[in-house]
């Protein structure tokens, strides 16, 4: 009888144990799921950052190309092979 006691208690245990393990580790609220999205919003901070750095290139060179006309030509040089009529 004593046995029958502990292996029920045992099994109730080990269920409790399994079933709050599910809880916490699986599911959208789990600890899987929640290390998975910081480690997608790390890499999506990353990214941000490497966009605005980009961004700030964009708006430096669009600068250049509205105020400088000497950058114009050597652009107009270099990517589009044009020349001024003195060449």
């Amino acid at each position: 009888m004593r046995k029958k006691r502990r292996y029920g208690r045992l099994i109730l245990i080990l269920t409790g144990v399994f079933i709050l393990g599910l809880l916490f580790l699986g599911g959208p609220n789990g600890l899987i799921h929640i290390l998975s999205l910081r480690k997608r919003k790390a890499e999506l901070e990353r990214e941000q950052e490497i966009l605005k750095a980009k961004i700030e290139i964009l708006k430096y060179e669009r600068y250049k190309l509205k105020y400088d006309p000497n950058y114009i030509k050597r652009i107009a040089k270099e990517r589009f092979r044009m020349r001024e009529k003195k060449e």
